[in-house]
């Protein structure tokens, strides 16, 4: 199983297409991004498609996970 995940992984690094964004892309813009999550704000279009990284790739999706945890707490959210 963990090898069909590897190969998703590399599958996803190399078929990225011009409209998407990487990893590397998604963190850049990932603070942005919670904000409009926990604004509850429409997203401009170039941060859909942080939305579309972070529902096709686990480990990026786990980081968000862990900031909006993180901003939740340090405003006393939940």
């Amino acid at each position: 199983m963990e090898l069909e995940y590897i190969k998703q992984i590399l599958d996803s690094a190399y078929n990225i297409r011009p409209h998407e964004v990487g990893c590397d892309d998604c963190e850049e813009e990932m603070n942005e991004y919670a904000d409009y999550v926990l604004e509850e704000k429409q997203l401009d279009k170039p941060l859909n498609l942080i939305k579309d990284h972070l529902e096709l790739c686990r480990d990026c999706s786990e980081e968000f996970q862990s900031l909006l945890e993180a901003l939740n707490s340090a405003t006393g959210k939940k």
